[in-house]
């Protein structure tokens, strides 16, 4: 789920830190936990690289004015766990024939005997030797490579991590999502398909394509993890995410008061919704906006105490009114339960929760962190049980045929939905 914005420009007295810049503050939403710029210049490479903290307390003005280069690669990181700590903040540098290049991976590649510079290797090597080695390659994951003669931007077989280039007059960008090409002032050009390998230098620009699955974008992209202003794999986040809330409305009718949303990733479903009910939409709850996505902080401590600072009620909005809150999920129920008990101490007098996804049943640890099963609030749980932890006076959530007809029906992985993994096999192994 970390976020990468690869920037490589043929013109080499171009300046790229800016962009780069740009496009990991569109990005942060993807990571919280450390981030990474490194530079090609003509002379030298530049390096920043940081564990903790958030772009704005890191990228400072004097620091941004000391890295230079037409070409390089930013990260924002995701820390899975407790073992963000163990891990080096990409992009890594490596040392070729080519000089000093720059690489940067979001994902998990299982193989045994993988190793990041025999990947460089084959980078490096003949056109159908890359391509050999990346159909080799099981796992998720999305891969940029920079040198000073040429940017190479890779996707997994089956597409399950989003991927993107643009282009910026003689400067070409890829990265995770299509808001940071727009932060960047870039033109989108395509998603990078599944098994794409897609390669630019100065004269050239082309494809090659390894060997290509069935295609499984992580389903929690469209549900919580991308920007609303994205468009993923030629689907628009925001359309996506409001008509799951029209689907909630057609499977489970509902009369209420009023229909909010829980901030910020249910607002959009909230919306379709009101829309599909016919029922007045208003803001019930008020997301302090200094503090940042508590699910994916790795301590679950540190989710709480965020929960307890982030949310508080519009009391005005609230009180007395049988009310309808969507959210975008559940998965440990700790959010869910803090903005219950908000609303009942508003004065609510009912409250019916809709969930714009499946039960979470699932542990994942190669698109987004989600704890082992025992955490899960829904695991080996009716809904109706659930309804009763959470104190709610009625609970639905949105099918999997139905959340999928919203996202057009393609394919997906949805591991933490069904509790089966949709790649053959499976995985293991550590996150890049």
């Amino acid at each position: 789920m970390s976020g990468i914005c690869g920037v490589f420009s043929t013109n080499h007295n171009n300046d790229v830190v800016d962009l780069i810049q740009y496009g990991l503050y569109a990005l942060q939403h993807r990571g919280q936990e450390g981030c990474g710029i490194v530079t090609i210049d003509k002379q030298r490479i530049y390096e920043l690289k940081r564990r903790k903290g958030l772009l704005s307390e890191i990228l400072t003005q004097d620091i941004i004015n000391d890295i230079k280069g037409f070409a390089g690669i930013g990260m924002v990181k995701y820390a899975f766990g407790d073992h963000m700590k163990y891990e080096p903040v990409m992009p890594y540098i490596y040392n070729t024939d080519d000089g000093n290049t720059v690489l940067a991976i979001d994902g998990n590649i299982v193989n045994k005997d993988f190793c990041i510079s025999r990947l460089v290797e084959k980078i490096n090597s003949e056109e159908a030797e890359l391509k050999d080695y990346i159909s080799s390659l099981e796992g998720i994951f999305c891969i940029v490579y920079i040198s000073k003669n040429k940017m190479i931007v890779i996707r997994d077989k089956h597409g399950i991590k989003p991927f993107c280039i643009g282009r910026l007059n003689d400067t070409f960008v890829a990265c995770s999502e299509t808001c940071a090409l727009d932060a960047m002032g870039a033109v989108f050009i395509k998603d990078i398909e599944r098994g794409e390998i897609y390669i630019k230098s100065k004269d050239t620009e082309k494809s090659l394509f390894s060997e290509q699955g069935a295609p499984h974008l992580c389903l929690f992209e469209m549900i919580y993890i991308a920007r609303p202003d994205s468009c993923i794999d030629g689907i628009n986040v925001y359309q996506a995410r409001y008509a799951m809330g029209k689907k909630l409305y057609e499977e489970c009718k509902t009369k209420a008061d009023i229909v909010i949303g829980s901030p910020d990733s249910g607002l959009i479903a909230a919306k379709g919704y009101a829309k599909a009910a016919n029922i007045e939409f208003v803001d019930g709850i008020l997301r302090n906006r200094y503090i940042q996505r508590t699910f994916i902080k790795p301590r679950q401590k540190e989710r709480q105490e965020c929960v307890g600072i982030k949310l508080t009620a519009l009391r005005a909005n609230i009180k007395d009114k049988e009310l309808i809150l969507v959210d975008d999920s559940i998965v440990r129920g700790t959010t869910i339960k803090r903005i219950i008990k908000i609303l009942k101490d508003a004065g609510a007098k009912k409250i019916h929760i809709r969930i714009a996804s499946p039960p979470v049943v699932g542990t994942e640890k190669y698109t987004i962190d989600i704890p082992e099963k025992e955490h899960l609030i829904a695991y080996n749980k009716t809904v109706e049980q659930i309804r009763q932890e959470l104190g709610c006076d009625s609970l639905y959530y949105l099918s999997l045929d139905g959340i999928k007809s919203c996202c057009g029906n393609k394919g997906y992985y949805d591991t933490y939905f069904t509790g089966k993994n949709p790649i053959q096999g499976g995985y293991d192994g550590v996150n890049l």
